[in-house]
């Protein structure tokens, strides 16, 4: 994901932005020349689809010639909003299929006056009546939210899809945000609020990662019916890009310091490092003894919770020593990289371990699904087929709209027959297609697959069409 930051200012300051810290009072503006530098470094690796951000970016004094640029080289892009901004430049957003404003909707008495919170929601009417595909935001910040007014604003526009998030840590730790622990204490007010947004018959996003174990609690056991929340549980391959082409990550991330783009020879190489970097946090420091025989942690699906807090165990800067390092053992490189995911090592004993953990907790909870999932994905990765398939047929009989259970219980029986038979090419296409009802990203998709592929076993064509990712979904 490309973010470029077109502006360090913005004309609100709310409690929990995690780009509190990087806020200016005058704005630090990315020159239009430097602009069009970011869209030839993702032309160069057909990259056509960048985020908008800032600060708040239609504050930037030449917002409509960065959306025309944009237009006419044919981008699309997500424009990050706070909704505070002239309608006018509403005009200038093409309702095209894969553009998308992103709103993020806070409550009528944080707003600076009443003008404000009309402008916002005069915005928002002006947005949908153009057929512009929008999405509100909603951050939760406080242990009590009072969150009817997010409700009454998707029953009024006729909302589909919303986007929600927990407060996190800025750089410096100076915003509100909830900690690690504080997280799991969320879980009965976060289970209540996706209820009701999921009752309204609204589809529930986020974007920064939530530990699966969060899940673990019956009181998600009505939203993992239509949603398999363990998915969202890594930071995605990410890079933010400023004005004067400084290069970052996640504002809840490491501290880079004096790296800019023109550093590196592709948006792919710049990448890598930001990986690199992060990685050294990410898959190295746990936040809790659970994560140790976790299967989710083991199979690369979750990285144990957010990397602000991480870093407030052990934190780094990153500056031009740590990218000269980097450079000096970097290939040149290119084809954007489009997921962190880990490949996978087989640990028995890891994984004995949390077969052991799941049975103990389930015989407590013995109807919990996502328990008897999570046992599931143990046997899944011992490839004890026959234990998988007990565990997730079990789900179906007691949770029927469990749906992502069913996909899982299909890729077992193909897993299974490809055990007896290597070469049977009807389960390994029929393995493709499951795959890809489970995983939205074809890359993601792809490295599964290979995980599971052995070389040889299939003429070029075959191979070809098992591992094929460009496919359209059913």
């Amino acid at each position: 994901m490309i973010r470029i930051e077109i502006t360090d200012y913005c004309n609100r300051r709310c409690e929990y932005c995690f780009f509190n810290d990087r806020l200016s009072a005058k704005s630090a503006e990315m020159s239009i020349a430097d602009f069009k530098t970011v869209l030839d470094y993702c032309a160069a690796e057909n990259i056509n689809f960048v985020f908008i951000q800032g600060g708040e970016p239609t504050a930037h004094s030449n917002f409509r010639e960065i959306i025309r640029l944009l237009n006419n080289r044919e981008f699309k892009y997500t424009l990050f909003t706070n909704g505070v901004f002239d309608t006018s430049l509403i005009k200038e957003l093409l309702p095209a299929q894969d553009n998308e404003v992103l709103l993020n909707y806070n409550r009528p008495d944080t707003y600076s006056s009443p003008g404000d919170w009309d402008l916002v929601n005069r915005n928002i009417e002006e947005i949908i009546s153009k057929g512009i595909n929008f999405k509100l935001g909603y951050t939760m910040y406080e242990s009590n939210p009072d969150y009817t007014f997010f409700l009454n604003a998707i029953e009024k526009y006729g909302l589909r899809k919303i986007r929600w998030d927990l407060a996190r840590p800025s750089r410096s730790f100076t915003n509100r945000f909830f900690d690690f622990k504080e997280f799991f204490e969320m879980k009965k007010t976060l289970a209540e609020f996706l209820k009701e947004i999921i009752n309204r018959g609204c589809y529930c996003e986020w974007d920064c990662p939530l530990p699966a174990c969060m899940f673990l609690s019956e009181d998600f056991d009505f939203v993992n019916y239509k949603i398999d929340l363990t998915c969202h549980s890594n930071c995605g391959a990410m890079i933010n890009i400023g004005a004067g082409l400084r290069i970052s990550g996640c504002p809840a991330g490491m501290d880079f310091r004096d790296i800019y783009l023109k550093d590196f020879q592709s948006l792919s190489q710049a990448q890598l490092f930001l990986n690199a970097e992060f990685d050294s946090i990410r898959n190295k420091v746990w936040l809790s003894d659970d994560c140790i025989d976790c299967v989710y942690r083991y199979a690369g699906e979750c990285q144990g919770g957010c990397i602000g807090h991480k870093r407030m165990r052990e934190d780094k800067i990153i500056d031009k020593t740590d990218l000269k390092k980097f450079l000096e053992t970097s290939p040149s490189v290119a084809g954007y990289p489009q997921n962190n995911k880990m490949p996978i090592k087989i640990d028995e004993n890891i994984l004995n371990k949390a077969v052991t953990k799941y049975s103990s907790m389930l015989e407590k909870d013995m109807k919990n699904p996502f328990l008897l999932f999570s046992l599931g994905r143990c046997y899944e990765y011992l490839e004890l087929y026959d234990n998988a398939i007990l565990c997730y047929e079990k789900i179906k009989r007691t949770h029927h709209s469990y749906l992502i259970a069913g996909y899982r219980l299909d890729l077992v029986y193909q897993l299974k027959a490809i055990q007896t038979n290597k070469k049977n090419i009807r389960a390994w296409k029929r393995l493709r297609d499951i795959c890809a009802n489970i995983f939205e990203n074809p890359e993601i998709f792809k490295n599964y697959v290979r995980q599971y592929s052995f070389d040889g076993m299939f003429g070029a064509g075959d191979r070809q069409y098992v591992i094929n990712a460009d496919r359209d979904k059913k």
